[in-house]
């Protein structure tokens, strides 16, 4: 397949600023946006929109407080496509996940809490809760 040259590259990347206890299904809006290559990341959505058909890599890193945990969805349009859970009953916990997914222009990818497992999603200076993406390849 031959590589496409004519499109800008696409690449986002986006931290949490504020600890959450999040609501049941609550989308997580990582504010503070680091890279928007392409202007996919909608930071007042949260939420990347797919500007080509192709093949994309995401990235969740969450963390939690002692004694608190917090499990976070990746999702695509409405379906899962990924899952991260931390935390821990006494130390502070962090967790990630990366997945590859097929997208079609216009499908979105956001985060969200799981239904409501967890309660708390811990950040600060030394913590970086994050959001990323990129598009691997023009399908």
């Amino acid at each position: 397949m031959p590589i496409h040259s004519d499109h800008p590259p696409v690449a986002f990347k986006a931290h949490l600023t504020s600890s959450i206890s999040p609501g049941a299904n609550q989308r997580i809006i990582f504010d503070d946006v680091q890279l928007n290559t392409g202007n996919a990341y909608h930071r007042h959505l949260g939420g990347f929109l797919a500007p080509l058909n192709g093949t994309y890599l995401f990235s969740v890193s969450v963390c939690s407080d002692g004694g608190h945990y917090i499990v976070l969805d990746l999702m695509k349009n409405a379906g899962l496509i990924g899952r991260v859970l931390a935390g821990d009953s006494v130390y502070n916990d962090c967790s990630s996940d990366t997945s590859i997914v097929e997208l079609n222009a216009g499908d979105e990818v956001y985060v969200q809490h799981h239904a409501s497992s967890g309660d708390y999603v811990n950040a600060h200076q030394n913590i970086l809760n994050s959001f990323t993406g990129v598009l691997l390849q023009i399908l």
